[in-house]
């Protein structure tokens, strides 16, 4: 966790145990970032969006589709599985770390059973928190 590097770099910036000003100005602003990294940990469990930090996360929740098209892998350019109707539930098993237009995509099951990858931007969820997916299903 890179709060716990803020912990022990905060120290040395009050201590004065950078050797001159480039040094201090870097540790000052590694301070401000991990500080809003921690900030944006804290508020959501479930998603960084901060690129080359993305993790899968494993879910099984429920949730709704929009519509739209399942795919065989978490791309736009991966064969199409099968499309799922405005309204289908879907149980999202897994976001993946692919991101596209600030949405995720997330491993499904149909009703049907069948298993794919949709775009978290034809999603939402009935999670407690954001899973990364469109909206929450309480605002369907």
């Amino acid at each position: 966790m890179r709060y716990l590097h803020f912990v022990i770099v905060l120290p040395l910036i009050l201590g004065g145990c950078a050797s001159n000003d480039a040094e201090i100005k870097q540790l000052k602003s590694d301070v401000k970032q991990l500080q809003a990294e921690l900030q944006s940990y804290k508020s959501n469990q479930y998603h960084d969006v901060k690129a080359g930090s993305l993790m899968p996360l494993e879910l099984n929740i429920q949730g709704l589709s929009y519509g739209g098209i399942v795919r065989a892998e978490a791309s736009m350019d991966s064969p199409k599985i099968t499309s799922l109707k405005y309204g289908e539930k879907v149980i999202l098993l897994e976001r993946t770390a692919e991101l596209k237009d600030s949405y995720y995509w997330f491993k499904v099951r149909s009703q049907s059973g069948t298993v794919g990858y949709q775009w978290g931007g034809l999603l939402c969820s009935f999670s407690n928190q954001s899973v990364g997916a469109f909206k929450l299903c309480a605002n369907f």
